[in-house]
């Protein structure tokens, strides 16, 4: 978890609670067993979601605040890229809404990214075409921090992606 973040968060302008669907119920208990080794119990495992669009601010373990923007963000910030740590490859996405979801009283962040095709690595630098793969569902333990990126000829070049 060197590059990810803590789950200590906060965020702004919650939004309403959605349920989850089958795919996803499945994904975040199998993640949250196999990859945090969280006992779950299916008492404790909430049904529902909190939706948040615009921002999601994340105190990592050193006390560095980490600010992941979304695509509905109304500032002037463009919407974060992240690398999906761990794996196979280099896989990065730019994050388009933000979840909550509640495991026996503690609150865990996702985010919802969409990925785009294998980047290319050049020099020091990242290129990735703007091709989304996918959307995914990710957790925040399993993704960078924002990483500075420049939009240029139909892609993004990554800077700080190492």
């Amino acid at each position: 978890m060197d590059e990810g973040c803590s789950p200590t968060c906060t965020t702004q302008q919650q939004h309403a609670t959605s349920p989850l669907t089958p795919e996803m119920e499945s994904f975040m208990l199998n993640f949250y067993l196999s990859d945090l080794k969280l006992c779950t119990m299916l008492a404790g495992f909430s049904k529902t979601v909190t939706e948040n669009r615009n921002i999601l601010d994340i105190t990592d373990q050193d006390g560095r605040r980490c600010r992941y923007v979304g695509n509905r963000h109304k500032g002037q910030k463009q919407p974060s890229v992240i690398k999906v740590l761990g794996g196979r490859g280099h896989l990065f996405g730019r994050v388009c809404f933000f979840l909550q979801h509640d495991v026996c009283g503690k609150v865990h962040n996702w985010i919802i990214a969409d990925t785009y095709l294998t980047a290319e690595k050049l020099e020091k630098y990242y290129f990735v075409e703007e091709k989304v793969l996918c959307r995914r569902l990710l957790h925040v333990s399993v993704i960078s921090k924002p990483l500075v990126h420049v939009k240029s000829n139909g892609g993004l070049w990554i800077l700080n992606a190492d």
